[in-house]
Parts: structure tokens; C-alpha cells; sequence
């Protein structure tokens, strides 16, 4: 499949400030790809590679991000409403001020992620590895860290 269109169409619903709903990158290569101010809702992105990817401001209600690369990305001030990062690598995302509620981080790994001043609410983080992790200001109201580890 080629990402050109994909990114095209993409590109175009954000200069627009559309709502894209039900997209499916899943198995693409979007390493350093700028999506910054992208609305979506429902994305699917399993397998996907966004190491190093721009998604700063962004809105991905419901998004699935299972075995997605995260590298390095850069998600800061984010919607992540119900999305699910299950066995996720996201070694040193930015999370800085995220909101990320009601979502499902099974088996991630968020090594030396920034989570500054993010909004977890409701999130569960299942056997987690969060080893340097930055959690300085983040605000974590019925969230879980059962089996994660944070050192």
C-alpha cells in the first residue's frame, strides 16, 4: 500500500480541521511523518512505525496503537480519549501535557517517556515497563500501574 495518498489525504483533512474517522495505518511505515493538529476518531495503527513521528496537538479519540513503534514521537498536549497502546514501544515519547483518559497501556514500553504534566485519568497501565520515566506534575485520578514497573 503506498502512504503517499494516505499522508495526502491526511495533510488535507487537517488544513481543513476535518474529522477523519476509521482509518486504518496499520503495517505503514509513518516514521517522521508530521501529523501535527490531526483529528481522528477510531484510527487503527496496529504494527504502524511513527518512530520520531509529530502528532503534537492532536485529537485520536479511540485510536489503536497495539505493537505500534512510538520511538521518539512526539504527542504533547494530545487527546489520546480511549486509545490503546498495547505492547506499544514508546521509549522516550512526549507526553508533556497530554490528556490521555480511559485509555490501555498493556505491556508498553514507556522507557524515559516525558509524561510532564499529562492527564491520565482512568488509565491503566498493565505490566508497563516506565523505567526513567518522567513524571513530574502528572495528574493520575483512578489510574492504574498494576505490574508496571517504575523506576
Amino acid at each position: 500500500m503506498s502512504v503517499a495518498p494516505i499522508l495526502d489525504t491526511l495533510h488535507s483533512a487537517i488544513s481543513l480541521k476535518q474529522i477523519v474517522q476509521d482509518v486504518d495505518l496499520s503495517g505503514l511505515d509513518l516514521r517522521r511523518v508530521d501529523l501535527t493538529g490531526l483529528i481522528a476518531q477510531r484510527l487503527l495503527a496496529f504494527r504502524t512505525r511513527f518512530d520520531y513521528a509529530l502528532l503534537t496537538e492532536a485529537q485520536l479519540i479511540e485510536a489503536d496503537f497495539t505493537e505500534a513503534n512510538l520511538d521518539g514521537s512526539h504527542l504533547a498536549s494530545s487527546n489520546l480519549g480511549l486509545a490503546a497502546f498495547n505492547q506499544a514501544s514508546m521509549r522516550e515519547v512526549c507526553l508533556q501535557y497530554a490528556l490521555f483518559s480511559n485509555g490501555y497501556c498493556k505491556n508498553a514500553n514507556l522507557e524515559y517517556a516525558d509524561l510532564t504534566g499529562a492527564l491520565l485519568t482512568g488509565t491503566l497501565f498493565f505490566g508497563s515497563y516506565m523505567h526513567g520515566a518522567i513524571l513530574s506534575g502528572v495528574k493520575a485520578d483512578n489510574t492504574g500501574f498494576n505490574r508496571t514497573i517504575l523506576k
